[in-house]
C-alpha cells in the first residue's frame, strides 16, 4: 500500500479540525461572558456599597465608591444616577445635573432615575420641568414605587401653588399606598390652604391614626 491517507481519512480529519475550532470559539465566548458577568457584579457591588454609605449620610465615602463604579464601567447608568443624588446632597448642583443627565442618556426609561432627576429639578427651582420626569416614572407599569413618584409630583406642584394638579397626584399616591404618611400630611395642608376644612380634617385624622 501507499503511505497517503484515504479520502475518508482526510474528511474525518477535516471534521475533527472543524469541531476543535468550534469548541475553541465556544470557549472564548464563555470566557468573555464570564468576564462581563464578573465586571457587572463588581460594578453593582460598588454601587450598592456606595448606596449604603449614601443612606447612612457618609457622602465622601459614597462618592468615592460610586466614582469607582463608573471607572469600572463608564456606561453604568445606576452609578451615575447615584452620583447625581450624592452631589445634590453636597449642594454641588452642576455636578449633580451632569451626572443625572449622563445616567438618563444611558438609560432614559429607567423609572428610578426619572423620579430622582424630577426630585432634583423640583428642588432647584424647575418645578414645572420636573413633572415630565415624574410622569415618565409613573407611566412605567413595572415601577415598584409609583406612589412615591406621585407624592413627589404633588409636593412639587404645591410649592408653586398649583393645588388642583397637586391634589390629583397626592390623592393617587394615597390610593396606591395608604400607609404612606407624607401624602396624607400634604393633602391635609392642601385642603387647609384651599379652605376645605372638612377634607383637611379627614386627612389629618387618618394621619393621626396611622
Amino acid at each position: 500500500r501507499g503511505s497517503g491517507r484515504s479520502a475518508a481519512d482526510l474528511v474525518m480529519l477535516d471534521d475533527i479540525a472543524r469541531v476543535l475550532s468550534e469548541a475553541d470559539r465556544a470557549a472564548r465566548i464563555v470566557r468573555n461572558l464570564l468576564t462581563f458577568a464578573r465586571r457587572q457584579t463588581s460594578e453593582r457591588t460598588r454601587t450598592d456599597l456606595a448606596a449604603g454609605y449614601y443612606r447612612n449620610g457618609q457622602l465622601a465615602v459614597a462618592l468615592d465608591e460610586a466614582r469607582r463604579a463608573t471607572a469600572m464601567d463608564p456606561n453604568y447608568a445606576e452609578a451615575y444616577g447615584l452620583l447625581g443624588l450624592i452631589y445634590m446632597d453636597m449642594n454641588e448642583k452642576n455636578n449633580a445635573e451632569e451626572n443625572f443627565q449622563r445616567a438618563l442618556k444611558l438609560d432614559p426609561t429607567n423609572s428610578e432615575l426619572n423620579n430622582n432627576y424630577g426630585y432634583f429639578l423640583c428642588h432647584t427651582g424647575r418645578e414645572r420641568e420636573s413633572i415630565e420626569y415624574f410622569n415618565q416614572a409613573i407611566r412605567d407599569p413595572l415601577y415598584r414605587t409609583p406612589a412615591r413618584a406621585n407624592q413627589n409630583a404633588g409636593s412639587c406642584l404645591m410649592k408653586i401653588k398649583d393645588y388642583a394638579a397637586a391634589e390629583r397626584y397626592l390623592r393617587r399616591s394615597f390610593e396606591l399606598d395608604a400607609g404612606m404618611a407624607v401624602p396624607k400630611f400634604l393633602l391635609s395642608r392642601l385642603y387647609l390652604a384651599t379652605n376645605q376644612v372638612e377634607k383637611a380634617t379627614f386627612y389629618y385624622n387618618v394621619l393621626a391614626k396611622s
